[in-house]
């Protein structure tokens, strides 16, 4: 019997099916980045402003600008540091129990005839665990950028008059 192999990019409805799934992929990868980024600026921000006389302290005691915004920078890197630990500890143990029971997705392909099996065994990667590390800290420290720039603007006699 002739078995001719096909490249599964050459198998017209398979990659056509798959193409408009990465775009989405990419578009929703780009919004949960916007609302991660936009959650810590707040939460940082609002770390600033809820300790704008302490800052102001600190200004008066001495500490330049520079320092409050590295203070508040590094403050901002521990956290996420932290984040990025629990994250990896929980994501990974997901996808080692995934990678052992799987995925079924039968009845969302059951209209579509695919030749291969619709159960996925997700696999627990190294490289992918330290790309998201090192994601989760760069938008932890990249968010305080502003909320520190705020903080290193505060004017201390006005940061020790408010309430």
């Amino acid at each position: 019997e002739d078995v001719i192999a096909v490249p599964w990019q050459k198998q017209g409805n398979v990659y056509e099916m798959m193409a408009p799934a990465q775009v989405f992929s990419v578009i929703l990868m780009g919004l949960l980045g916007i609302i991660a980024l936009t959650t810590v600026i707040n939460t940082v921000l609002m770390s600033v402003m809820e300790r704008t006389r302490e800052i102001g302290a600190l200004r008066a005691l001495g500490f330049d600008r520079s320092t409050v915004i590295r203070m508040i920078l590094t403050e901002s890197a521990i956290v996420g540091f932290v984040g990025t630990i629990l994250g990896l500890i929980i994501g990974m143990a997901v996808s080692i129990w995934l990678g052992h029971v799987g995925i079924d997705f039968s009845e969302i392909v059951k209209h579509i005839d695919l030749p291969m099996n619709t159960t996925f065994y997700p696999e627990a990667s190294l490289f992918t665990a330290i790309r998201a590390s090192l994601l989760g800290l760069t938008v932890a420290i990249l968010a305080a950028w502003y909320p520190a720039r705020v903080a290193a603007r505060l004017e201390p006699a006005k940061a020790l008059r408010s309430a």
